[in-house]
């Protein structure tokens, strides 16, 4: 049975997942669908460890995945967030979700043409420390595709940690500032989308 998920298929989860979307938007609230591709058939919390997720590319596509590229197809992409764990698909790539070039530029830019913004799940869940020190896992996840790096340690040190190195890339030339303005944008472009925020052209930035 499903404990974190709203059924346990694509046919009971996705209408439940867009009248959950509904009431977000209805609220002029912001929601994040979780946890891309899909974290039904993992066998380690990501919370402790890492693992992987051996499903074929068929199965994920037709089952965990569907629900995501069901709301990409339908959804105003400036309306919500799509949230990355940090489980291995070796169907798809050997790094995990989160950090996936793969499954973040060439699956979700790329592939399914979604324009908006990609989140981490938490960087200090084991799933990640275990495989990446705090100075790696900023840059990686950048790389990879993601907007915005979520860092929920009890430690503060941890997100100066991730911000610091990111920037040091950029500094370095390892990341580009255009991608991390392209981020920027779609983050901006959402707020304004919900009312939170908008360009004044005459006025300037409100």
């Amino acid at each position: 049975t499903a404990r974190r998920s709203y059924g346990n298929t694509p046919a009971e989860v996705i209408p439940m997942v867009e009248a959950a979307m509904d009431g977000y938007v209805g609220e002029k609230m912001m929601c994040s669908i979780k946890h891309f591709p899909g974290i039904g058939k993992m066998q380690v919390d990501p919370h402790y460890d890492t693992s992987a997720i051996t499903a074929g590319k068929e199965e994920l596509t037709a089952n965990d995945m569907l629900p995501f590229l069901t709301v990409v197809n339908k959804r105003p992409a400036d309306t919500y967030m799509i949230m990355v764990s940090h489980p291995v698909y070796p169907a798809f790539d050997q790094e995990p979700a989160s950090v996936s070039k793969v499954l973040l530029t060439d699956v979700l830019r790329t592939e399914w043409q979604y324009k908006g913004i990609i989140i981490t799940d938490d960087m200090a869940m084991g799933g990640l420390t275990s495989v990446y020190s705090q100075k790696e896992m900023g840059v990686k996840a950048v790389a990879a595709g993601e907007d915005m790096l979520l860092s929920c340690s009890a430690d503060p040190t941890m997100s100066y940690n991730i911000y610091n190195s990111v920037l040091e890339a950029v500094r370095q030339g390892k990341l580009s500032e255009d991608k991390i303005n392209a981020s920027v944008v779609r983050i901006l472009a959402a707020k304004e989308a919900i009312g939170i925020w908008h360009l004044d052209t005459d006025s300037g930035i409100k």
